[in-house]
């Protein structure tokens, strides 16, 4: 992922420290897009954005 691409997702609310869970996942052979949500917002992600993302289970 590049920088432009972090700063999108740091926009939108995935930052270190703040909680995410995936709520759905895309049905075509790759799962793309992953629906995720931070805070009270949804948002799509590419399955390639969602693995370069460091989670911590919780």
């Amino acid at each position: 992922m590049d920088e432009s691409e972090g700063k999108r997702l740091k926009a939108l609310g995935i930052d270190e420290g703040v909680e995410v869970a995936v709520t759905r996942r895309g049905v075509f052979g790759t799962r793309d897009p992953l629906a995720v949500r931070v805070g009270r917002m949804t948002i799509a992600l590419r399955r390639s954005h969602a693995l370069a993302i460091e989670v911590e289970a919780v």
